[in-house]
């Protein structure tokens, strides 16, 4: 399970939820501000006003929005457990020091992979201590940014404090001109101070204009122009909208985008200000001066934060194309453009609240290689089903509520949300009854819950197998039966196959059929074996791969023939799916069928069928194997030199010694290492060639196979191994000069005797004793 599945389906769940619903809105308005520049700029600030207040209210909305978009991350399933299958290439001594298999990166041909789903899913990051950290995290910031607004709010006290009005009677007559034109009244108060550089508007209840104490020198036109713009902030109601902006950023503190937002809702602001001093019969050339030079004469100067200021540096040249754009729409808002704005915003909101964290479904998957162990077989495994994203909280708070108390002490609620960490079995089993009860609730949501829960306990008991069996095969919600198979998968007892066959069998809904096949894939049990040879004809793909897959974990050989078939299924993953099921039943009566599906189409289907030969060891595979040597994909070919060496027959010495000339070095790699496990009792020239080609895990697994195979005809070569840049390279050939019974193999290791490295000395001492 990822970080963020853990996130997703844990006790903050709620809250990344949250994070990824105002991330994708906020994201949706961003991308929409192209398309708003034909509206004013009036209507744009109303649109990202109405954006940060939809922000706020976006978690209450998931909660009261009648429905559900289940498109968000869920929980992913554990990644399959990989574990080495099969004998090692040779069994060394440990002191020996001269592993078989590469260690540089070479395809490991000697361990085959069997993979294996995890029984258990990984139980999710239910921290509680983490949510109250994060929770205490958000706290802080929210209080760091309230801190910061009640500090700019003392510092413009001050300032206003520390002005004095404007005198004289020129000041009057534009003070009053620009509040009788904006319909202010009274006019408000403009007051002079040397603490600002520039003009900057302030105060909710008594809002007061301040002017730097260069204002003094302006022209008349100026002086118009700075009172138009401050004055049309206070008929706008800007103070207010801009303080209820912050209060939304202050909850939002941690989100870029969110800062982002409220830096385009002052712009907008600012802008529409612009155009009511414009629509005074300003001409944009002489205010874009006066606005110009406002800027200039305050510098890198600011406002505090609860002040709006006429003009600083940020978007500046923005406002100043705004302003003289020719044609631009300059309208106020009025209700009848602003109702249809807001609802525009808030419509869109609703499927952001909508959406929910998706029903896992069980999908068919390859493991990817593991560094060190590099499995030269990709197997197709559908990964298990992980927990369904419900929380388990509703299932027995609605137990408690329904009078299943007496079953489901006070204590088992806590332990049961814990994990089980500290639930006693008897603890388990009480709760486990409760949520047998919660599974007849009349709720949907508290009887999937319910099902999810039964699962995540793990009680083994007939009654907790019998209600989910019922719950599978009679309830009439398809997310309440899908869970249910899910648990029953959990628990993999035998009783509950009868329910799971009835409903892969004929639940009409595909996803709970799908569930069913994955867990009788979990059960394992023979029982379960025709039904699910029946499910390899269903239309539906990714139901035919959990069936197979289901097939290879019971592996009952009464499946190969039906598994055989579906090698000509329409779907390419189904076809490699039957291909890893042949492999892990191993039955010889699949060889044939196997050997036709060499010449597939998908080159992920030849590879897949090049491992199921060498699980299933049948020489008469060596043919099909031989061809695929041959293949154009460079992983095939790696995987039927492996298969070759698998299956140990001399047969396959001529096309493994023709596979040493591959232009692909892991293929090389795995032809070398197989030669050394057919058994042939001359060593190939082209083996000899190997010892030394370019790649070091070439000339390693060459050295290895020389040394398995015990002709003297590439001790010349081994000596020369000896003083070989990789250091693996040379203990490789070390063990095997020791493995020769030959008099010229005591020539090397004697002279190694004469080693600069002790642990290469110890080793030609070992391989000397050997070789006496």
């Amino acid at each position: 399970m990822t970080g963020l599945d853990a996130l997703i389906t844990g006790p903050i769940g709620g809250f990344v939820e949250a994070v990824l619903k105002g991330t994708l809105f906020l994201g949706l308005l961003f991308l929409a501000h192209p398309f708003l520049r034909r509206l004013s700029a009036g209507a744009r600030h109303l649109v990202w006003g109405a954006g940060l207040a939809v922000l706020v209210a976006l978690p209450l909305l998931s909660r009261v929005v009648p429905w559900r978009l289940g498109v968000l991350p869920a929980a992913t399933p554990p990644a399959p457990a990989v574990l080495e299958r099969g004998a090692a290439p040779a069994e060394l001594p440990h002191d020996v020091g001269a592993p078989v298999t590469p260690t540089t990166g070479a395809a490991s041909p000697g361990v085959a992979p069997a993979p294996e789903v995890h029984r258990t899913p990984s139980a999710p990051w239910s921290t509680p201590s983490l949510a109250v950290i994060l929770f205490g995290v958000w706290v802080v910031g929210v209080i760091a940014v309230f801190a910061r607004m009640y500090l700019s709010h003392r510092a413009a006290r001050r300032i206003v404090a520390s002005g004095r009005p404007v005198e004289g009677e020129a000041w009057d007559d534009a003070r009053h001109w620009a509040a009788a034109h904006l319909g202010l009244e009274p006019a408000p108060a403009v007051l002079l101070t040397s603490l600002l550089p520039l003009p900057v508007t302030t105060g909710l209840r008594v809002p007061v204009v301040l002017l730097p104490a260069e204002a003094e020198e302006w022209s008349a036109a100026r002086r118009e122009s700075v009172l138009l713009h401050e004055m049309a902030h206070i008929r706008r109601g800007d103070l207010l909208t801009q303080l209820a902006a912050r209060i939304a950023c202050a909850l939002w503190w941690f989100h870029p985008l969110a800062w982002r937002a409220l830096f385009r809702f002052r712009a907008e602001s600012e802008r529409a200000a612009d155009d009511l001093v414009l629509a005074a019969g300003r001409r944009p050339s002489e205010y874009a001066q006066d606005l110009l030079a406002v800027v200039q004469d305050a510098g890198k100067g600011r406002a505090p934060m609860h002040a709006l200021a006429m003009a600083q540096r940020t978007d500046f040249e923005g406002r100043l194309l705004a302003i003289l754009e020719p044609g631009a729409s300059r309208r106020g808002v009025t209700p009848m453009t602003a109702i249809p704005l807001i609802l525009a915003v808030s419509v869109t909101a609703l499927p952001f609240a909508a959406l929910s964290p998706a029903t896992p479904a069980p999908t068919v998957a390859a493991p990817a290689a593991e560094a060190e162990a590099q499995q030269p077989a990709r197997v197709v495994t559908p990964t298990p089903t992980p927990t369904p994203t419900v929380s388990l909280r509703p299932a027995i708070a609605a137990a408690v509520a329904r009078g299943v108390r007496g079953a489901l002490p006070v204590a088992a609620p806590a332990a049961v949300l814990a994990g089980g960490r500290s639930r006693s079995s008897a603890q388990s089993r009480q709760a486990a009854l409760g949520l047998v009860g919660a599974l007849r609730d009349a709720d949907v949501g508290v009887r999937e819950s319910a099902a999810t829960g039964l699962g995540q306990l793990g009680v083994q008991d007939t009654a907790v197998v019998a209600a989910l069996g019922r719950a599978l095969t009679t309830d009439a919600d398809a997310g309440v039966r899908r869970a249910a198979a899910w648990a029953l998968g959990q628990l993999e007892q035998a009783a509950a196959v009868p329910a799971l066959a009835a409903a892969l069998a004929h639940d009409r809904d595909v996803e709970v059929r799908r569930e069913c096949a994955w867990a009788l894939g979990q059960v394992e049990d023979a029982a379960a074996v025709d039904p699910l040879v029946a499910a390899l004809s269903d239309p539906d793909a990714e139901l035919r791969g959990k069936a197979v897959w289901a097939l290879g974990q019971i592996e009952d050989a009464r499946a190969v023939g039906p598994l055989v078939n579906v090698l000509r299924d329409a779907d390419p993953e189904t076809r490699a799916q039957a291909a890893w099921a042949l492999g892990q039943i191993e039955s010889k009566d699949a060889t044939e069928g196997l050997g036709r599906a060499a010449s597939d189409t998908s080159p992920h289907v030849r590879s897949q069928v090049a491992w199921a030969l060498g699980q299933i060891e049948d020489a008469r595979a060596v043919p099909a194997l031989g061809r695929l040597l041959h293949d154009p994909v460079a992983e095939v070919r790696k995987q039927a030199a492996w298969a070759l060496g698998q299956i140990e027959d001399q047969g396959s010495a001529e096309p493994l010694a023709g596979a040493l000339d591959d232009s692909d070095a892991e293929v090389r790699q795995n032809a070398a290492w197989a030669l050394g496990q057919v058994g042939v009792q001359r060593i190939p020239p082209a083996l000899i060639t190997a010892l030394a080609d370019a790649d070091a895990g070439v000339r390693k697994n060459a050295a290895w196979a020389a040394g398995q195979i015990g002709d003297g005809a590439a001790i010349p070569a081994l000596n020369k191994l000896l003083l070989d840049t990789d250091r693996e390279v040379q203990k490789t050939a070390v063990w095997a000069l020791g493995q020769m019974d030959d008099p010229r193999a005591l020539d090397g290791l004697t002279r190694l005797l004469q080693s600069p490295d002790p642990e290469l000395r110890r080793m030609a001492v070992q391989a000397l004793g050997r070789s006496n």
